[in-house]
């Protein structure tokens, strides 16, 4: 998702590029879009799992439906994977030619 979100702003990373916007400072734009999003799945996810924790109890084998070490270790996966996915996207984007970009149809 966050790699199509990228792709969707091509045209706007074109304009911003065109102007005069410095690549680094397109990709932390980026990258604080895909932070709040990842943020966002986060929070959700783990509200989510202290909900529907004790219902699926008995299905979880060695650990309990609210062990902080491994709600942490899921929303640090999921960080890292938000990272990831935006990494390619963000670089292909930014190193596009901004005239090249803008000639793409929408």
């Amino acid at each position: 998702m966050l790699a199509y979100a990228v792709t969707q702003r091509r045209r706007e990373i074109g304009i911003r590029m065109a102007l005069g916007a410095q690549p680094a400072h397109v990709a932390k734009l980026i990258a604080a879009q895909t932070c709040a999003m990842a943020l966002t799945g986060i929070v959700v996810g783990l509200s989510a799992a202290f909900l529907v924790g004790p219902a699926i109890q008995s299905l979880l084998y060695g650990i309990s439906p609210q062990d902080p070490l491994a709600l942490a270790g899921a929303g640090i996966f999921v960080a890292l994977m938000a990272i990831v996915a935006t990494i390619g996207p963000v670089s292909h984007a930014v190193q596009t030619p901004a005239a090249e970009t803008l000639r793409i149809e929408a």
